[in-house]
This record gives structure tokens, sequence and C-alpha cells, in this order.
């Protein structure tokens, strides 16, 4: 796997924002301003196509268009939910599917406040 960057959409495996039923899902790479190449793990905040599963305040809404989306690549209107984040082996992680423009990165920072350490 090429090295991740931030901001990139990703297909990896993480928990629900319960905390259970991991399986494969979206989302958005985090890398914390310390993270190194040697970091065998990554921070992602997960996306979610359910807008009513938390509340509007903690997500930004991501570009999407019924033909693929050129940037994200999503077809159905999807969200970031910024109070869902998990560090995630990078093990776990798959394909690249697109990555999250600047000014929806932007806010997703703003959201998340400062990013966890790494750790």
């Amino acid at each position: 796997m090429s090295p991740l960057s931030h901001g990139q959409i990703v297909w990896a495996e993480m928990k629900d924002s319960q905390g259970r039923n991991p399986k494969v899902r979206p989302a958005v790479v985090i890398l914390s301003s310390d993270a190194t190449p040697a970091d065998t793990s990554v921070w992602l905040v997960g996306i979610s196509t359910n807008l009513d599963a938390a509340r509007s305040s903690d997500q930004v809404i991501l570009p999407s268009d019924p033909k693929k989306h050129p940037t994200t690549g999503f077809i159905k209107e999807s969200a970031a939910v910024c109070t869902w984040m998990e560090k995630v082996p990078l093990s776990k992680i798959g394909p690249v599917a697109g990555k999250v423009p600047g000014r929806e990165l932007i806010a997703i920072m703003k959201k998340i406040g400062e990013v966890p350490p790494s750790a």
C-alpha cells in the first residue's frame, strides 16, 4: 500500500459509531502533525450515509453525485461524522476511494479540534 495522505477517503475495517459491529466502511484519513512513515496505524473519521444517526452539528456533508462524484467517489449523500474517530492499523485499511475537498476537510478539522496524538 502506498503511504496514506491527510484527507484521503479509504475503505477500512472499523467499528460503528457506538464502538461495535466492526466491518469495512468508508472513512477519512486524519494524520497528526507528528505522524511518521513508520506509524503502523492512523486515525480515521467514519463516513455514513445515515445522516439521521448523528447530530447535524457533528457532521460534515461530503460532495456526491448519482453518477459518482469526481473527487469523493460518492454516489449517495454522505457525511463525515466528526465524533466517530478510531485509530486503525494499516493492515485493516483497504483501497483509497477518493479525497475530501479542501473546504470540507477544513470543516472536519475544525469539528474534531486537535487530532489525537500518535500513540
